[in-house]
């Protein structure tokens, strides 16, 4: 059912974009230098004033990822930031920002929820404009490890889960609840 909903309304999923206000309509040259650095650079100061000055003019930078739907993710080395790393497309991942750094967790690849949940963790390193594989298994449908309650453990990871609620403290930690997901006995569910 889900495979047939959601295949059609499933593309360029990959793409990391950012959107960036023009002053009055006057375009600068790093607005439209299609650079991913030049806008990196400019981003901060950019996204102050984002609200108050959109407007027809404004317009999305193309900073990363495959331009075609269903694109399959590169994983490269687990923890080793690389220009060619990249997610792959999904929908129904939980998603977080710190700083100026943006992390992903998880969803549904190829548009099929009962088969296909991801657990893998990436962080897009806006100052090097590359990801990082972080954490969690290159396949697909991974069981979750759950060794104490309470503690932080290395070998804690969360099963495959698409739709779950996620936000991050004042201390830098991502935290996610709930959502559709494969538990530590291979079932799935809420």
């Amino acid at each position: 059912m889900f495979k047939t909903v959601y295949k059609n309304k499933i593309t360029l999923l990959t793409l990391l974009l950012t959107l960036t206000a023009c002053n009055g309509g006057n375009n600068s040259n790093e607005t439209n230098s299609g650079s991913a650095n030049a806008n990196l650079a400019t981003q901060s100061k950019i996204q102050s004033n984002v609200s108050d000055n959109l407007e027809p003019a404004a317009q999305w930078t193309w900073l990363s990822g495959e331009s075609i739907a269903f694109a399959v993710g590169s994983y490269g080395t687990k923890g080793h930031p690389s220009a060619t790393n990249t997610p792959s497309a999904r929908f129904g991942a939980s998603s977080w920002m710190i700083e100026s750094d943006f992390f992903l967790y998880g969803g549904v690849v190829d548009g099929d929820i009962a088969n296909d949940l991801k657990n893998d963790l990436w962080k897009y390193d806006t100052t090097t404009s590359q990801w990082v594989w972080i954490n969690g298994e290159s396949g697909a449908n991974a069981i979750g490890v759950y060794i104490a309650q309470g503690s932080a453990n290395a070998t804690n990871i969360p099963g495959s889960r698409t739709f779950g609620v996620s936000w991050s403290d004042t201390q830098g930690n991502l935290w996610i609840f709930g959502g559709y997901g494969i538990d530590s006995a291979n079932a799935t569910g809420n």
